[in-house]
């Protein structure tokens, strides 16, 4: 059994905490929502509470984009459940990678989604940036969504600085929340 000083226990305790980054709570409709400047992290978590305000829409997608690249070099795979269908589907060479499903302005009143992102090892300067999330949108009593999206940049090999997610119809509403996360 390896034997540590109360020094060497607290800095390894210390180096595996997850750490808020920021996080952001719209005061009004919003396109997008940013985060730059992002420390070297080796992993990264984003979570959301939000929903979009496109008019006749019950559920919307919600993509990101990774360090500014935005042309078709996004590789993902979903499977998603609208009510009683569940679907699966394969995108390659899109400007942006959807990473779950918020509820549109049909919505009943108060509902939002909510969803976590992960992505590990984004400091791996050798391969492209990969990512998984899962989210949930349940719009009214009988429309909802349910989908886990795996994805990756499939372009250069830079560890992440640069994160935006956004809509892919509308607007994020007023109230919707979106936290990142990083740890070692």
């Amino acid at each position: 059994m390896a034997l540590f000083t109360a020094g060497q226990r607290i800095l390894a305790a210390y180096e595996n905490q997850v750490a808020l980054i920021a996080t952001t709570t719209l005061s009004t409709s919003t396109a997008s929502v940013t985060f730059s400047s992002i420390p070297a992290y080796n992993n990264l978590s984003l979570k959301w509470h939000a929903a979009g305000d496109a008019s006749a829409i019950v559920g919307e997608q919600i993509n990101i984009q990774v360090n500014g690249v935005v042309t078709a070099n996004y590789v993902q795979e979903k499977l998603e459940a609208n009510t009683t269908t569940v679907t699966g589907t394969l995108t390659a060479g899109s400007t942006n990678a959807q990473i779950g499903t918020i509820p549109g302005a049909s919505r009943a009143s108060g509902y939002m989604g909510a969803g976590s992102l992960e992505m590990p090892g984004i400091q791996d300067a050798l391969n492209h940036q990969s990512f998984v999330s899962m989210a949930t949108a349940i719009a009214t009593n009988s429309a909802s969504f349910v989908g886990v999206y795996a994805g990756m940049l499939a372009a250069g090999t830079a560890p992440i600085t640069t994160l935006t997610v956004f809509p892919a119809a509308s607007n994020f509403v007023a109230g919707s929340v979106f936290s990142l996360y990083g740890w070692m």
